[in-house]
């Protein structure tokens, strides 16, 4: 289901830690509501943070609704919260049926 969203990608490599963000982004706008998944790798374990978000990027306008970290994700399960969150948001009214 999230590949009907824009989505922006944006990797860091910082030594031996790899950082990549996705913003899935649920409504027109850019400062509305969004699916951030943010990963952290290194060469023995690695880290996802999946939050759900209204409001700009700067963190005084930014306002989490929903918030899971998992420890050594798989891909599926990663997609799983994604879906999760995004049924939240029609169950919520944050996001519109016809949205998607």
């Amino acid at each position: 289901m999230k590949e009907e969203f824009e989505f922006i990608d944006k990797q860091v490599r910082e030594g031996k830690v790899n950082i990549k963000i996705t913003s899935y982004y649920l409504s027109d706008i850019k400062a509305g509501l969004r699916i951030e998944v943010r990963k952290l790798s290194t060469k023995r374990k690695s880290t996802a943070e999946i939050e759900l978000v209204w409001g700009d990027d700067n963190i005084i306008l930014k306002k989490s609704l929903k918030k899971v970290v998992l420890e050594n994700p798989k891909t599926k399960e990663v997609n799983a919260y994604i879906d999760n969150f995004i049924e939240y948001s029609k169950k919520k009214g944050l996001l519109k049926n016809g949205d998607t």
